[in-house]
């Protein structure tokens, strides 16, 4: 289930069922969610906030970690290691519950708004033998005004194997694959809906999701800022600061078509961010958790 929310939030339940043989899964499963992409302009990256809530294992709470992992196409992201490396698992099906929030997959546009979701991932080792996904809006719309659409298969497929209907009772858009999935294959679901549902972000949210991105140059500006402006007057750094720091903050960018994207235009000089960030240390806001909505991308 994937709850869209005000802002372009998610919170994603997902219940995945495996039959452990003592083979490859002896003592867990993982879980890998991109969340880091290079801009298609090459320079810096999009990041895609990601928080784990909860994880059970048979409806009981489960020990889990989350790690760093890199990728192709200079993508990365997190991996959720779920189990206990000194118990071993008990042979025969289990069913994992991962329930986490994570944001920037709607895109806002001129007309409607539109969420890219790829469900499974396209890294499991393992066949899958059937796929369903739900996505609740905040609010429902009537059916001409909802378009849905999936993919199957390997990373970049455009076959659709497989159905989708809308309930304009519930607001609920749902999705199940007519065939299993081989290795490396998954199931990837977009659904166009009427602006509005959900409102979009707001401009807090845009500035925290601009220092996710920038942190790390902002952070290494520092300095530069400092040698800059220090040996000058204090008129130097009045010019920059306002009451309670930056008068003004850069606009960041937005979610956008199937990928953490970019939202182009003209920023504010470097070192005129540096100043807020020069209290916050290198680690604030980095690295969260998610996953790559463009027809099946994965780590």
């Amino acid at each position: 289930m994937v709850e869209v929310m005000d802002g372009g939030f998610l919170q994603v339940t997902e219940n995945i069922e495996v039959r452990a043989l003592g083979l490859e899964i002896q003592r867990g499963i993982y879980r890998d969610f991109p969340t880091r992409f290079p801009r298609e302009n090459g320079l810096g990256w999009i990041v895609a906030p990601f928080e784990v809530l909860s994880v059970t294992r048979d409806g009981v709470p489960e020990p889990y970690t989350v790690e760093t992992v890199g990728g192709p196409a200079g993508r990365s992201g997190v991996r959720v290691r779920i189990g206990n490396a000194n118990v071993l698992i008990s042979g025969g099906l289990h069913r994992y519950t991962l329930v986490y929030e994570t944001a920037r997959w709607v895109s806002f546009g001129s007309d409607a708004d539109r969420l890219d979701w790829n469900v499974t991932g396209n890294g499991w080792n393992f066949e899958i033998g059937s796929v369903t996904a739900e996505v609740r809006l905040p609010e429902s719309a009537p059916p001409e005004d909802v378009e849905l659409e999936a993919w199957t298969g390997p990373e970049g497929s455009t076959a659709q194997d497989a159905s989708w209907s809308w309930d304009v009772s519930t607001g609920l858009a749902r999705f199940r694959t007519t065939m299993p999935l081989g290795r490396q294959e998954g199931l990837t679901i977009r659904v166009t809906f009427p602006k509005g549902l959900p409102s979009p972000p707001t401009e807090e949210q845009k500035a925290s999701w601009f220092r996710l991105d920038w942190g790390g140059f902002v952070d290494a500006g520092v300095v530069l800022a400092t040698d800059i402006c220090l040996p000058r007057s204090v008129a130097c750094t009045t010019s920059w600061w306002g009451a309670d720091g930056l008068s003004s903050f850069p606009a960041p960018p937005t979610a956008g078509s199937g990928r953490a994207s970019e939202r182009s235009g003209r920023h504010r000089p470097l070192l005129e961010v540096t100043l807020r960030r020069a209290s916050r240390s290198l680690d604030d806001g980095h690295l969260a958790h998610c996953l790559d909505h463009r027809r099946g991308h994965s780590l």
